[in-house]
């Protein structure tokens, strides 16, 4: 409580007239125990992953193992499992403030689907992806949806056309004109920041903790659509 008393977060509010599917919820909260572990591991928020599996695959990871472009409920990518084409292990590194050590898990089938370690590839994934981004947490959050190098062409799309730098676009949370050119890269979905989010009570904080400070980068969402539903 007195970590929340002492952010001052950025607002965001969106209009998202989809409805959450309880039951994804419900799934996701079978695994509660293993989110709130790697979230803390890694310094991002539980909220913030558990909708995103609630959204992914409606909280589903057994289902998804042996077919489709991604593994489990976190949906890694099978394009980024196995080896790099010098024969070198795919991997993601992340740093953990539980250890404070850096973790390395190679990105092998095997691991991607076994439910904790899918977690927590997932865990360590939205860290990089914040990383990448200033901790500006929309753009990571829709990066782990599109790709880096989509997001790249996302923001140099808006960059050359709002004459605004790249670097500001990242840099600052409150500038969110990016947000109207999601579509024009063609991959993803465009609206995976709202979906997310619904999944999200309103006036929720998220709370992503800064490998460089250890301090708290902030974000309050509020689905204006469904403001006066309670989840």
């Amino acid at each position: 409580n007195e970590l929340t008393n002492m952010l001052t977060p950025v607002e965001f509010h969106y209009d998202c007239p989809d409805p959450i599917d309880i039951n994804a919820w419900d799934r996701v909260m079978q695994y509660d125990d293993i989110f709130e572990s790697k979230c803390n591991d890694y310094g991002i928020d539980k909220g913030l992953l558990e909708s995103r599996a609630a959204q992914e695959t409606n909280g589903r990871h057994y289902e998804n193992l042996e077919s489709g472009p991604a593994v489990g409920i976190m949906q890694i990518e099978r394009a980024n499992l196995g080896n790099f084409p010098d024969g070198s292990p795919k991997y993601v590194e992340a740093y953990n403030f539980r250890t404070n050590q850096i973790d390395r898990v190679y990105l092998t089938e095997e691991n991607a689907k076994d439910l904790e370690t899918n977690i927590q590839i997932g865990a360590m994934m939205t860290q990089v992806a914040f990383q990448r981004n200033n901790y500006n947490i929309l753009v990571g959050t829709q990066e782990y949806n599109m790709g880096c190098g989509n997001m790249d062409n996302l923001m140099a799309t808006c960059s050359s056309i709002e004459n605004i730098s790249t670097n500001d676009l990242r840099n600052n949370l409150d500038n969110q004109e990016w947000l109207k050119y999601r579509e024009s890269v063609g991959a993803g979905d465009p609206k995976y920041i709202e979906h997310n989010f619904r999944y999200l009570p309103n006036g929720y904080t998220i709370k992503i903790r800064r490998v460089d400070t250890g301090e708290y980068e902030t974000l309050t969402v509020f689905n204006d659509y469904q403001k006066n539903k309670e989840y």
